[in-house]
């Protein structure tokens, strides 16, 4: 054949051969959404450990003509959170917490406080696909507050309901399963019963009068197990991208 018949029907079968092979072999899917970093996952179905230190100041009376900050000033406070993170958006589980104070002066030395709580509690995530996510925390629970003298005399135990506790925090997400951040709150409480050093078990208070605990501290959460998923995902916008399995 010709040279210059040979070079245009090169031509013709190369751009042929492109074409079917377009046709032939699949293309792969883009996502509509941007998936490239772990910002833009968040857990679903995981198990949360939720970890808080920070500061504690009570308000209110212990009981009648009793003031709690007449027996303790400002403290620590440290609490463990165990949650299942439903979905983005959804926790429920527990927490832990236990505070130290220092005595005030008034009462004298000699003397520890300490005490603690356990409460059910649910939060909402409000930008759970966002690198701050701002949440809400509800619980209620029980709450124990003790005054402990030094040597082998017995503490004097306050206990009763934390009948609401609430809590505002930031989750800065730091990896696809680690989140740090601030967080403050206050809890409402009321003493029921006494159980002091002279008398058989627990005495019920006469009138109980209502306390509030104010904290702020950092909190640690660490998501395990589940899935992360995208925001479109979560909302069905985008059904096919990308959705990641923790193991």
């Amino acid at each position: 054949m010709p040279i210059k018949y040979l070079v245009p029907a090169s031509i013709v079968v190369l751009s042929a051969s492109v074409a079917e092979a377009q046709y032939a072999t699949p293309q792969p899917f883009v996502a509509d959404e941007p998936i490239d970093s772990y910002l833009d996952l968040a857990p679903r179905n995981a198990f949360e450990i939720g970890v808080q230190g920070g500061y504690m100041q009570p308000f209110g009376e212990l009981e009648r003509n009793t003031n709690i900050n007449d027996v303790t000033d400002p403290g620590g406070e440290a609490a463990l959170e165990l949650n299942w993170r439903i979905s983005p958006r959804y926790a429920f589980g527990g927490t832990a917490r236990f505070h130290e104070s220092v005595v005030d002066a008034r009462l004298g030395e000699g003397f520890d406080v300490r005490g603690g709580s356990a409460n059910l509690q649910g939060t909402v995530h409000l930008a759970p696909f966002s690198l701050i996510d701002p949440y809400i925390t509800f619980g209620a629970g029980y709450r124990v507050f003790a005054l402990v003298p030094e040597g082998p005399t017995d503490a004097t135990i306050r206990h009763g309901f934390e009948f609401a506790r609430a809590q505002l925090g930031f989750d800065v997400r730091v990896s696809r399963d680690v989140a740090l951040g601030p967080n403050a709150g206050v809890s409402g409480n009321v003493f029921l019963w006494e159980d002091s050093p002279g008398t058989t078990g627990n005495q019920t208070i006469d009138d109980p009068r209502p306390s509030a605990f104010v904290f702020a501290g950092l909190t640690g959460r660490f998501d395990m197990g589940g899935t992360r998923v995208s925001e479109g995902v979560y909302y069905g916008r985008y059904p096919r991208a990308k959705t990641v399995a923790n193991r």
